[in-house]
């Protein structure tokens, strides 16, 4: 007698969910359009926690950057009691506000995302994380990429190559003259939360013991 795994029942749960939305997914070869897309986060509670991003053209030019302070609800919110740091989350956090923020200028190009975190990179390549938190973030990512039709590649970049670590790290107002736009990270999570009651690719047996051990 064949079982069916917890982890092939998450995919199957998904993929009746993305059958029934019926959302018909256009596939054009007039993707010719780059952008490139740099997150980063700093988590340091006692001094300074924060997200930026920078996104570039395809001629290399800033489209439009953010910088934002994360403060202590917000990081409440993301961590458990016993959590020492919300680093991963931030991360995964920064590309969810990014996409929110520049959504307009996405929409349709294909879309070169870089991170310094590889914890993250890998977690968004396989659409779904262990961390509750990060797994709410991710499946609000998706909902982005498909809804702005935005084909998107994941990469990993050296903090020291990222140009969003200065506006991760202390409030920026612009950069290379180009004004930061305002982001409310607390509706990003907002919207991420609203995630829960979408299924995940993520077994839900496993997933709880994950929650249980940590």
């Amino acid at each position: 007698m064949k079982t069916v795994s917890a982890e092939l029942a998450a995919s199957l749960r998904l993929m009746c969910h993305l059958l029934a939305l019926n959302s018909p997914r256009s596939v054009s070869v007039a993707h010719v359009q780059w952008s490139y897309l740099f997150v980063d986060a700093s988590f340091d509670p006692e001094v300074f926690s924060g997200i930026g991003g920078v996104l570039f053209d395809s001629s290399g030019t800033c489209a439009g950057c953010f910088s934002e302070r994360v403060d202590t609800t917000l990081l409440q919110s993301l961590m458990k009691p016993e959590q020492q740091t919300t680093i991963l989350e931030l991360e995964g956090l920064a590309v969810a506000a990014a996409l929110g923020v520049f959504r307009e200028k996405v929409r349709g190009t294909r879309l070169v995302i870089f991170t310094d975190n590889q914890s993250v990179q890998a977690s968004l390549v396989k659409c779904k994380s262990a961390n509750n938190s990060l797994d709410l973030i991710i499946r609000s990512i998706c909902t982005f990429e498909e809804d702005l039709c935005t084909l998107a590649w994941i990469d990993r970049v050296p903090s020291y190559s990222n140009p969003a670590d200065l506006l991760s790290r202390e409030v920026c107002h612009s950069y290379r003259g180009v004004p930061c736009s305002k982001v409310c990270l607390m509706e990003v999570w907002r919207k991420c939360e609203s995630e829960s009651c979408s299924p995940s690719l993520h077994a839900r047996g496993e997933r709880d013991a994950v929650e249980q051990d940590s």
